[in-house]
């Protein structure tokens, strides 16, 4: 599929909301950089709160860090809440939307605050789901939608991969959840590979931009591996390929985000 811009997006409404945002006078803005600048705040904020951190990441850091990223996060969502939650009027659903990830954002933080960290993660997730779902429904293009789309599946996949307590190999439903989930990861990733990519509403320099098509390859291929090993009866093979696909997605995926004086690594 191609990449979509919002059509009108020089309409007086928009190009009004988007003034009053930070970084948009005297220039022609769009919206897919509003809320590309809302992910550079909203991903280290999701990335802070997961739960498998570096090995090398103490418990305090990630606190520390957590906090410093949701603080940006709400800095971020009261400038671009406020300037786009009435901008679809002719979209009923438009605002009540806006409503929803203020209120995940909100409990995300007040989660976090509560030392329930994995929760916090869990409400902030919903957020990435929710815009995906608006954006669609109203026409706008954006990169990381077809990733959010990939998301779901690639997590089923590494999910069913990985051992619980007392197991040692993966059973038949294991392998089947990840073969049906395999050819939704597919189908998903191939929206990601064919939507051109534009950096200059995330503000991708060459050397980032060489930096995501090296990984999107690399997701490419770790997913052909996967399809290639499933055809034989290796089963570490199988779940190691099924695990090595999450890796150069999350990689990816962090690139859109402002991680400047975090330690937070990975999703």
């Amino acid at each position: 599929m191609g990449r979509k811009r919002l059509a009108g997006a020089c309409a007086a409404g928009l190009v009004g909301a988007l003034m009053l945002l930070p970084g948009c006078k005297n220039k022609a803005p769009t919206v897919d950089a509003e809320f590309a600048a809302f992910d550079r705040a909203y991903i280290p904020a999701l990335a802070a709160t997961a739960s498998n951190p570096s090995p090398a990441y103490t418990p305090a850091q990630r606190q520390a860090d957590a906090n410093r990223a949701m603080a940006r996060l709400n800095d971020r969502w009261h400038l671009f809440g406020n300037a786009f939650a009435g901008l679809k009027p002719d979209d009923p659903q438009w605002a009540a939307d806006f409503d929803r990830v203020g209120k995940q954002i909100v409990a995300a933080s007040k989660l976090l605050s509560d030392g329930k960290s994995a929760d916090a993660h869990a409400a902030l997730e919903s957020v990435r789901q929710t815009f995906m779902a608006l954006r669609g429904r109203n026409g706008i293009g954006y990169y990381l939608d077809p990733m959010t789309a990939f998301h779901e599946p690639m997590e089923s996949i590494v999910k069913a991969a990985t051992l619980r307590p007392g197991r040692t190999k993966l059973s038949p439903a294991d392998l089947v959840t990840i073969r049906s989930a395999l050819a939704k990861a597919r189908l998903a990733w191939t929206d990601v590979t064919e939507t051109t990519f534009d950096p200059e509403p995330f503000g991708f320099d060459a050397q980032r931009a060489i930096r995501l098509k090296l990984l999107v390859d690399a997701e490419t291929a770790s997913l052909d591996h996967l399809r290639d090993v499933l055809t034989g009866s290796d089963q570490e093979a199988i779940r190691q390929a099924a695990l090595g696909i999450k890796t150069p997605f999350a990689q990816a995926y962090m690139l859109f985000g402002d991680f400047n004086g975090l330690k937070t690594v990975g999703h």
